[in-house]
């Protein structure tokens, strides 16, 4: 009698011959990636990350989607796999504040993936990111640069004009749900709470309807957060799920942010440029003459061109008292041919100009 496979069984058995196809799929595509490691060594270039390469590749993906796989799900799948090939080629570093458990982590690993090939390297604050990415000892940084309720991260502001040109190589940004994380049982039992002070600002609703005369403790991550909650009886932190899950503590109560869609935009910075894509931002810095309607002709020259300004944010010049530098956004690359003439001329009208990147737009995560 012919031995037949019942349909479960039937279905496993393709399942395993389609796994078997990627495997072989798998196979070849690691030969390749090898052998452009070989080559890039052998020409001794640098082996960077192909920001604007993945970036079109995960637009494509969700835009020719036919599974019925989320598309934030397949490219989140994707970028798995690029990181484990892009591991073959070499080994990388990526450093982020720390320490671990931080929403900066998240999003690094979100963004690099999680290969062995990849080494994570947290920091005590945003001036070791810079310095360690700025002197190439590191390959790239993650940072914090704005929220979406409470606006612009000064630290990370403040340290970004102070790099090089070309320091942005893309950017990410994630919807940020906040805990209430104890070793402790139940919030009766909290008298101390430790937050990074965005977070403070991001949850202040929740925390000044149920503060019962909590001793509240700065600190520098929710990372570090929930580590001194971790070790300090009767207390609590606000942070990130994951970082519960780090110090083994309780979740009290989910999702204590002001905003259901509170959403920070994170910088992911190197020391290389990045090719256009079709759909990016410049970020650049400038400082103007002290003369009357400076400003307002500085940002009339980008009309002209018909830019988008999409964000600008003054910051004092750490050189000189009363006098500002301003940071913007702009809608495109600075490859593009309008953008381009609008920064030459730009650049001709003021005392200084440094273009900090050209990179990717992002979805949010």
């Amino acid at each position: 009698m012919e031995n037949k496979l019942n349909p479960l069984e039937n279905f496993r058995k393709q399942i395993d011959n389609i796994d078997e196809e990627i495997l072989e799929i798998f196979n070849r595509r690691a030969k390749i990636v090898q052998q452009v490691g070989e080559l890039k060594s052998k020409d001794k270039n640098p082996v960077y990350t192909r920001h604007d390469r993945e970036a079109k590749m995960l637009r494509e993906l969700a835009r020719k989607n036919p599974t019925p796989i989320r598309d934030k799900d397949l490219q989140a799948i994707y970028r798995e796999i690029i990181s484990a090939f892009r591991a073959l080629e070499k080994k990388i570093q990526i450093t982020y504040l720390g320490p671990e458990g931080t929403y900066s982590e998240i999003v690094a690993k979100v963004y690099f993936g999680n290969a062995e090939n990849i080494d994570y390297i947290p920091q005590k604050n945003l001036c070791d990111i810079f310095a360690e990415v700025s002197t190439g000892r590191i390959t790239y940084g993650v940072l914090p640069i704005e929220n979406s309720y409470e606006g612009p991260v000064s630290g990370s502001i403040d340290e970004l004009i102070a790099m090089g040109e070309d320091s942005i190589c893309a950017e990410i940004k994630m919807q940020i749900n906040h805990f209430l994380l104890s070793k402790e049982e139940s919030v009766e039992a909290i008298n101390t709470l430790f937050t990074h002070e965005q977070t403070y600002a991001q949850c202040s609703n929740w925390i000044q309807k149920n503060n019962k005369q909590w001793k509240i403790e700065l600190v520098q991550s929710n990372g570090l957060a929930a580590q001194l909650a971790s070790q300090t009886p009767n207390s609590a932190a606000i942070a990130a799920k994951q970082a519960g899950e780090k110090y083994e503590l309780n979740t009290l109560i989910e999702n204590i942010q002001n905003h259901n869609t509170n959403t920070t935009r994170f910088l992911i910075i190197g020391n290389h440029t990045v090719d256009p894509t079709g759909c990016d931002t410049t970020t650049c810095v400038f400082a103007l003459n002290n003369e009357p309607g400076a400003l307002n002709k500085a940002l009339n020259i980008l009309a002209e061109q018909n830019i988008n300004m999409t964000q600008i944010i003054s910051r004092p010049a750490r050189s000189t008292n009363w006098e500002y530098l301003f940071l913007i956004d702009l809608s495109g690359h600075k490859k593009d041919p309008h953008l381009a003439e609008g920064l030459k001329q730009l650049k001709k009208a003021v005392p200084m100009l440094k273009i900090l990147g050209s990179y990717p737009i992002s979805p949010s995560i």
